[in-house]
């Protein structure tokens, strides 16, 4: 009987901190592309004036547009990351449940 309640005790526990985890990965890659659509936004718009004299440098645009694209794909990794999490609490809360 004591088993059965430090399991599902532990189960319990694993669930609400894979979930916390879930959150917490889940709003850093929405940030994450949120600063991947600013960076990005903020690219376009220097582009724009590149070709002028007083314009900005090619290698800085594309130095801004590495950064970008390395928030995009920080961004999707921390979702995925977050959607194992959410995925990991479903199914210990289904086992604990039986």
């Amino acid at each position: 009987m004591a088993a059965e309640k430090t399991t599902g005790l532990v189960a319990a526990n694993a669930a609400q901190w894979s979930s916390v985890a879930a959150v917490l990965l889940g709003v850093a890659g929405v940030a994450d592309l949120v600063r991947w659509g600013n960076r990005w936004y903020v690219t376009e718009m220097f582009a724009r004036n590149a070709g002028t004299p007083d314009g900005a440098s090619w290698e800085w645009m594309y130095s801004l547009l590495h950064g970008a694209h390395e928030a995009l794909v920080r961004g999707l990794a921390l979702l995925l990351l977050a959607a194992a999490f959410a995925a990991i609490t479903v199914v210990v809360r289904r086992h604990s449940a039986r």
